[in-house]
């Protein structure tokens, strides 16, 4: 065998190699995407568990709007009971135990 049949050879089976890897590669990502689907709720091994996985997301984006608009509502409190007491919004929610006006808005 000459040395251009070595390289050709080889060159066959890094080609070889290369295939394998796209494959397995493919495959890594499938079961990411897989396990992604199943930590979301949106994929399990029985029928309700997509429909399931999805009300839980809305419920979740519905409680951070509640959170929102209840952070809102406290601020108006504050500010209204603020301006009769002379006292700061943010003392008025210190004083109630209320965290609406943290910077991050959680």
């Amino acid at each position: 065998m000459t040395d251009s049949d070595h390289i050709m050879q080889l060159r066959q089976q890094v080609a070889n190699l290369h295939g394998l890897l796209l494959k397995a590669q493919a495959e890594r990502d499938e079961a990411k995407s897989k396990l992604g689907r199943i930590m979301e709720g949106l994929e399990g091994t029985c029928m309700t568990c997509e429909p399931v996985g999805v009300r839980n997301q809305q419920m979740e984006r519905d409680i951070e709007t509640l959170k929102a608009e209840r952070d809102e509502a406290r601020r108006e409190v504050c500010a209204w009971q603020g301006a009769t007491s002379g006292k700061s919004f943010k003392d008025i929610a210190t004083i109630r135990g209320w965290d609406c006006f943290k910077e991050d808005g959680k």
